[in-house]
């Protein structure tokens, strides 16, 4: 970068849109502070001030919150976050700048071409034109993605399948070459235990510790197909008086899934339990983990889940493949079944010898592909050209 004075501790900066503590927020969490332990002077650019910044700033993180940074694309907010990370960068001057999420993707990395950053990371969380939306959308979403990893100097795809799907963007070609695959890892988890978590699940929803609990962490997006699990639910309670499930997370579904419990008349059945503050602690709590997302990269949840080892349940999309191995370390369904979800729960309900072995072999093969040590190794290793 022009003008960079030289220091004895390399810059990084991490720059991400939202500042819930999702998927891509756990990643750039877990990134920072070992960046830190590393020596690394670290900082992180964000929207809003969620949950994020609360935790980067409690182990003494430098935050700088954007409030233009936003999900939803707006022409103005998208000038005013440029310049003001451009104005960041030409403060900061970090020797890495690595980019987290489609948003501050395509500014961060033009606003970092144009600052002369001199490396620029792009970290593929997953692929926006996988939702539902029109054709034109999805168009300008992958020109958007095109040109951030045309962009960047390296892409990291958190899955082998989020790469293969990089093949659906106009003159793959040209940026092919530039995405690299690296599994997240996930560091041990002190979890609670279950005779705990179930008294505060007791006390909090009124869980008897009988119950059987199939259970989620997931953000309240359409995309997670959360309807489709609340819909099942019906019929699994019909049929199985003790039997709960319980979603912690917060986001714009909230409204659209609390009238559905309603409407099904599922109050007392279907517990949206809220955002839970440290919630993969709370995890050997639930009797089965369901994921029925509708698109994903490589959630970090059912790598939590895994540690935890409780069985997992999940739809054969995305990455989801590369760590649920159907009958053996989980059930992989059809995305968009209610029915799929039915059957499968009823399945682990029935059969605890089976759902024992599911969680043992997840457990194990978590251990083994998703070291957290080699997810760092791999990750700071695409630095070392600029530090060395």
């Amino acid at each position: 970068m022009e003008g960079k004075t030289q220091s004895n501790h390399k810059k990084i900066l991490y720059l991400i849109t939202k500042s819930n503590f999702g998927g891509a927020q756990k990643y750039v969490y877990e990134l920072a502070c070992e960046a830190k332990n590393k020596g690394f002077e670290v900082s992180v650019v964000l929207g809003g001030n969620g949950i994020l910044r609360q935790k980067l700033a409690e182990v003494g993180i430098t935050v700088y919150s954007l409030q233009s940074l936003k999900r939803d694309i707006g022409f103005f907010s998208e000038i005013r976050s440029f310049f003001e990370i451009c104005n960041l960068l030409k403060k900061i001057r970090p020797d890495v700048l690595h980019l987290n999420s489609s948003k501050a993707g395509g500014v961060g990395a033009l606003a970092g071409r144009i600052c002369g950053v001199d490396k620029i990371i792009f970290t593929i969380h997953g692929w926006a034109f996988n939702e539902n939306r029109n054709w034109l959308s999805k168009l300008i979403i992958k020109k958007i993605y095109w040109l951030t990893i045309f962009l960047s100097h390296t892409s990291i795809a958190v899955s082998t399948h989020t790469k293969k799907q990089a093949e659906q963007i106009p003159f793959h070609f040209l940026i092919k070459n530039k995405i690299k695959v690296i599994h997240n890892g996930i560091k041990d988890i002190q979890f609670f235990e279950k005779d705990y978590v179930r008294n505060f699940f007791q006390e909090k929803f009124k869980i008897n510790k009988e119950d059987f609990v199939v259970g989620t962490l997931a953000e309240l997006h359409p995309v997670k197909g959360l309807n489709l699990l609340i819909s099942a639910g019906r019929k699994l309670t019909e049929e199985n008086n003790n039997l709960k499930i319980l979603i912690f997370g917060e986001g714009q579904e909230k409204n659209n899934l609390e009238k559905l419990i309603i409407d099904l008349s599922l109050q007392n059945k279907v517990i949206l339990g809220g955002l839970l503050e440290n919630g993969s602690k709370y995890l050997k709590g639930f009797d089965v983990f369901i994921l029925p997302s509708l698109s994903e990269a490589m959630p970090l949840s059912l790598l939590e889940a895994a540690q935890a080892e409780i069985p997992v349940i999940a739809t054969n999309v995305g990455g989801i493949p590369e760590i649920i191995e159907n009958e053996k370390t989980g059930l992989l369904i059809k995305p968009g079944s209610e029915k799929e979800i039915e059957e499968s729960v009823t399945r682990l309900l029935k059969n605890e010898i089976f759902t024992k072995e599911l969680s043992t072999n997840l457990k194990n093969k978590v251990a083994v592909e998703f070291n957290v040590e080699d997810f760092y190794q791999k990750t700071f290793n695409l630095y070392k050209d600029v530090f060395n």
